[in-house]
């Protein structure tokens, strides 16, 4: 056994560059086995394991134990068990209690891009399927967790190196947003991202990603200079606009269908402080609210350094219906003229706006907490008064009948736009995979999402059901009005709704292409299930809630 272990750490110091001269798509004749060989990974527990019947009714993945077993014994300091404090204070690491309450297998914690090589090519051989968590940020479970299977957590992809140039910088799949900006704005810089700190940079940015500064510079993801990516064989490749183009255009929107993403470069700005915060009001100024919104769409070209989320929430407390709207400027210029709208609206009963550096807006920008069961559905329509109004009215309608049946439940209705300016920068870098520049004649487009937060799983049911009920109508109403767009936003939408559909046939079948391509054996797909995969909806519901079936 001593001898084992010499031979595997000689093996750990090998680098994965032996792949790198070679072919970047998989070829026919791979053989995993082989390639973990290669490495220098000692097969000898696979060899000598058992999988007999009784093994296999231990779970519901029967080889999972047995590649959480390899791991622990090739990389033991970075595989957590079950029961160890490391594999629950992961567990408690998610946002939401849904995937939090997910048990595994194991967890895996590599450190370098190799290992996770290791990993991938682990669950290969055994067909032990696995998720793997940058922020884990998602609403629902599996999402990047995984009942009896492997957890890989992707923390300590933790770097954030900027380019001498300042022109770029190279940040970890593993980081929250938080750490990016107050790393970079040391530097008088900032790179697009969350406006949540909390929030991790993997999952937002190969989900499209809306950021403070998508009116100038596009979404984070078309910010991207290039992404290092370990694909389903084991080979550590990058992808930018002239090195493997067509995987490049795939993961800018694409999820995590096609590699997992260690290093994103993100292209660099300069920025100094921005004005913005929290502005709250009561029922009398919704109508005020909802037009100054709908101006600053309109008018969004003319200056395209605002920006603003309005949203509504049903408290449940003497408080009442609120709204409140996150605003922001990228100059550190006290109400410009272009928000001089929302400044106008009377009564407000809390402003926490100041001009105040980017890492302290992102800091205080989280509006649900962590801890909670939480649910959330998204809606993209042509941006118009009246449906808001509506979409307002109802939502306010049917959270408050759920209040007065439950206890802790709190309803959120959130407006954003995706402004023609914001549209338009996603044509750099040979446009990305959303499909919204297709929509850019109806521009600006409103992004609705409706968020829900409860404590108690009595209430699942109810709330489910209800959001469901105010998903109907919204999806209804807008195609009766004439609006609706079929496009839905990655990182707000439920587990019942399909996203690459949304992103236009065209789009979808070019990602087929490319997944099938890169990942023959559709590893992304069958083994890392979790997640919104290219042929459908985490859970299949048919046509139930799409009213333009």
């Amino acid at each position: 056994m001593q001898a084992w272990f010499q031979i595997l750490g000689l093996a750990l110091l090998i680098p994965l560059s032996w792949a790198q001269d070679q072919q970047t798509v998989e070829p026919t004749s791979f053989n995993a086995t082989e390639a973990l060989l290669e490495q220098g990974i000692d097969l000898s527990l696979l060899e000598q394991a058992n999988l007999n019947l009784t093994a296999r009714g231990e779970s519901a993945h029967p080889t999972c134990p047995l590649m959480c077993k390899t791991l622990a014994l090739t990389f033991n300091a970075q595989t957590y068990q079950q029961g160890s404090s490391q594999y629950e204070s992961f567990r408690a690491s998610y946002w939401s209690v849904q995937q939090a309450s997910v048990e595994p297998q194991c967890v895996f914690e590599p450190t370098s891009a190799q290992q996770l090589s290791v990993a991938i090519l682990l669950s290969r051989l055994t067909q032990c399927q696995w998720a793997a968590k940058s922020g884990g940020h998602a609403a629902f479970a599996s999402a990047s967790s995984i009942e009896d299977g492997v957890s890989i957590s992707l923390a300590k992809f933790n770097q954030i190196n900027i380019a001498k140039d300042k022109q770029t910088v190279d940040v970890g799949t593993g980081n929250k947003w938080q750490a990016v900006y107050e790393k970079v704005e040391q530097s008088g810089l900032v790179v697009l991202g969350g406006r949540d700190g909390d929030i991790g940079v993997g999952g937002l940015t190969t989900g499209g990603g809306i950021s403070l500064f998508s009116g100038q510079y596009g979404w984070v993801c078309d910010n991207v200079v290039s992404f290092t990516v370990v694909t389903a064989w084991g080979l550590i490749v990058e992808a930018s606009a002239t090195s493997n183009p067509d995987l490049y255009w795939a993961l800018r929107g694409g999820g995590n269908n096609f590699g997992l993403v260690t290093n994103f470069k993100f292209r660099a700005f300069p920025m100094g402080k921005i004005w913005g915060g929290a502005v709250g009001w009561l029922p009398d100024a919704f109508p005020a609210l909802i037009k100054a919104f709908y101006n600053l769409g309109k008018n969004s070209e003319t200056d395209p350094k605002a920006a603003t989320i309005l949203s509504f929430s049903a408290t449940g407390s003497a408080l009442g219906n609120i709204a409140q709207t996150l605003l922001s400027y990228s100059l550190p210029q006290v109400v410009p003229p272009i928000l001089a709208e929302f400044a106008a609206v009377p009564n407000a009963i809390y402003n926490t706006t100041s001009i105040r550096s980017i890492s302290n807006y992102s800091e205080g920008f989280a509006t649900w907490p962590a801890g909670s069961r939480d649910e959330i559905w998204t809606h993209t329509s042509v941006m118009n008064v009246d449906f808001m109004t509506w979409l307002q009215e109802t939502f306010f309608d049917i959270g408050g009948r759920v209040q007065s049946e439950t206890s802790g439940v709190r309803p959120s209705l959130s407006f954003q736009s995706i402004t023609k300016a914001g549209i338009q920068k996603m044509s750099q870098n040979s446009r990305n995979p959303l499909g919204l520049i297709d929509d850019l004649a109806s521009a600006p487009l409103l992004m609705m999402s409706q968020a829900w937060i409860w404590t108690d799983a009595q209430y699942d049911a109810t709330v489910i059901g209800a959001m469901r009920e105010f998903q109907q109508k919204t999806e209804a109403k807008a195609v009766e009005m004439g609006i609706h767009v079929d496009y839905r936003y990655m990182n707000y939408a439920n587990e019942y709704q399909d996203v690459i559909a949304s992103y236009g046939q065209d789009n979808k079948r070019k990602l087929k292409e490319i997944a099938a391509k890169y990942d023959p054996t559709a590893v992304f797909q069958r083994l890392q299930p979790g997640y919104f995969k290219l042929d459908g909806a985490p859970i299949d519901t048919g046509s139930y809630f799409d009213a333009t079936s």
